[in-house]
């Protein structure tokens, strides 16, 4: 067994700027998907990204995956890993965010769509909520979401359900540091 890493790079360590982490951290009543193609970026980004949104305000979530992937009870206020099993009937994962007031439900590498749906049901002024998943999984993703919502001719539904998908990749093998610039696209989901 091995314990989940208590440190990460930072946030200015990964390459990641002060705009992306402001655009990320703005409250927003729809959920954000956050995605990579390499999954250990996906793993230090939000690492980095909740580690740096902990220095500005305590926050408290919970962190949905299969396994802990950082140990967040490092960082400030109360962010902890809830495993899948711990919701495997419906409203539970309702029931775990009402029970500590959750600000944060990031979901990481989890592919029940149940859980998916509900997550973007609980989105809110007051709860954040993170879809965080690797390329591969993004599609099936959005498949999901796309059965959630029902399938639309029109591209402008999704965008008004999702806040947007952001792509972090690095330029080079090593993690750090990556180049990063916040950049939008208008294109419509296909």
């Amino acid at each position: 067994m091995t314990r989940p890493p208590t440190t990460a790079p930072t946030w200015k360590e990964l390459g990641l700027g002060a705009d992306l982490a402001a655009a990320l951290g703005r409250h927003d009543t729809r959920p954000l998907i956050v995605t990579s193609t390499n999954a250990q970026v996906v793993r230090w980004a939000l690492a980095g990204w909740i580690a740096h949104l902990s220095g500005e305000r305590p926050l408290v979530g919970w962190v949905l995956e299969p396994w802990p992937s950082f140990d967040w009870s490092a960082l400030p206020g109360h962010v902890a890993t809830l495993l899948p099993e711990d919701c495997s009937r419906p409203g539970d994962l309702t029931r775990a965010c009402e029970a500590i007031g959750c600000g944060l439900l990031v979901l990481r590498g989890i592919s029940d769509g149940a859980l998916v749906r509900e997550a973007f049901a609980l989105s809110s002024t007051v709860l954040h909520v993170v879809v965080s998943v690797t390329a591969a999984g993004a599609t099936e993703t959005l498949r999901q979401l796309e059965d959630h919502f029902g399938r639309s001719a029109n591209p402008s539904d999704f965008a008004a359900r999702v806040r947007g998908i952001w792509s972090i990749e690095s330029a080079t093998e090593t993690l750090v540091p990556f180049k990063s610039s916040l950049a939008s696209r208008r294109d419509a989901p296909r």
